[in-house]
C-alpha cells in the first residue's frame, strides 16, 4: 500500500476501507477481472460489493457457493445443502479472474476455495454467524463475556 498511501498523511490509512484497498490493490496490479466467491447467505452483501467494483470499473464474475448444488439426501448425506467451494474456484478460474475476493466462505469452504483458486485471492467477510461476521470480537470479549467459554 505503500505506492498508494502518502507517507506526508499520517492518518490516511485510517479512512481507507478494506473495499477501498482491494481496489487499489487491483488498480495497481492492473487487474481487470475480479471474481467474488460468496456464500448463499451473503449474496445480497455480495451483490453491493460488485456493484462497486462494476463502478470503479471491473469486470466482476460472481458465483455462489451453491453453484452446482447436489441434494445431500440423493448422496445418503444429512442436511439440506451442499456447498461447492472447489467448483466455485474452477469456474472462477475458467473465467481467468485476476482476483478473487471471499464474501463468508464457511471455515473448511475458504481452505478448500484458497487450495484450487489459480488467481491470488483475499477476504473481505468471514463467517461468524454468533458475532455479525466480526471474527476478531471473540478476541476482544475472549478477557470478558466470553473468557469462560474460552478458558
Amino acid at each position: 500500500m505503500g505506492k498508494v498511501l502518502d507517507p506526508e498523511k499520517k492518518n490516511e490509512k485510517y479512512t481507507w476501507t478494506r473495499i477501498h484497498e482491494i481496489i487499489e490493490y487491483a488498480k495497481i496490479r492492473k487487474m481487470k477481472r475480479l471474481g467474488i466467491a460468496t456464500c448463499y447467505s451473503l449474496l445480497p452483501e455480495a451483490k453491493l460489493l460488485s456493484d462497486i467494483l462494476e463502478h470503479s470499473g471491473f469486470e466482476v464474475v460472481s458465483l455462489s457457493c451453491l453453484c452446482g448444488e447436489v441434494d445431500p439426501q440423493e448422496l445418503g448425506m444429512p442436511g439440506e445443502i451442499f456447498c461447492n467451494p472447489i467448483l466455485q474456484a474452477e469456474i472462477l478460474n475458467r473465467e481467468q479472474t485476476d482476483l478473487n475476493i471471499m464474501v463468508g466462505l464457511c471455515v473448511g469452504h475458504d481452505i478448500l476455495f484458497l487450495r484450487y483458486s489459480r488467481a491470488e485471492t483475499t477476504p473481505l467477510i468471514v463467517k461468524d454467524r454468533a458475532l455479525s461476521h466480526n471474527p476478531i470480537a471473540a478476541l476482544y470479549q475472549s478477557q470478558g463475556f466470553f473468557r469462560d467459554r474460552f478458558f
